[in-house]
C-alpha cells in the first residue's frame, strides 16, 4: 500500500486514507490500476527532513519485502501458514 509507505517515508506527516470503496450510485465505476515493481530490498526508513532532535523517527525501519510479507499473511489466511514464505 503506497499511502502506509508514505506514512512511514514522512515520519507520520502524511497519514494514509483507510481504502474503502464503495458505489453508492447506479452508474458503473471503472478502475485503472497503476502497478511498478520496486525494490523488495529497498529499506523503509523515514527520510533525513522528517526527522530530527525534536521529532525522532516513530517506526523501526524494514525493507519493502518484509512489509509485503507482512501485509499479504494479514490480508490472506492461506499465507498465514507456517513455513510459508511470500
Amino acid at each position: 500500500n503506497t499511502g502506509m509507505v508514505l506514512t512511514r517515508l514522512s515520519n507520520d506527516r502524511f497519514v494514509a486514507t483507510p481504502h474503502r470503496v464503495v458505489n453508492l450510485n447506479q452508474d458503473y465505476r471503472y478502475a485503472i490500476p497503476y502497478f511498478f515493481g520496486p525494490n523488495f530490498d529497498y529499506v523503509i526508513r523515514p527520510v533525513e527532513t522528517c526527522v530530527g532532535p525534536d521529532n525522532p523517527p516513530r517506526h523501526e525501519p524494514y525493507t519493502l519485502r518484509e512489509y509485503r510479507t507482512k501485509l499479504a499473511r494479514v490480508n490472506f489466511a492461506h499465507r498465514q501458514q507456517p513455513g510459508d514464505e511470500y
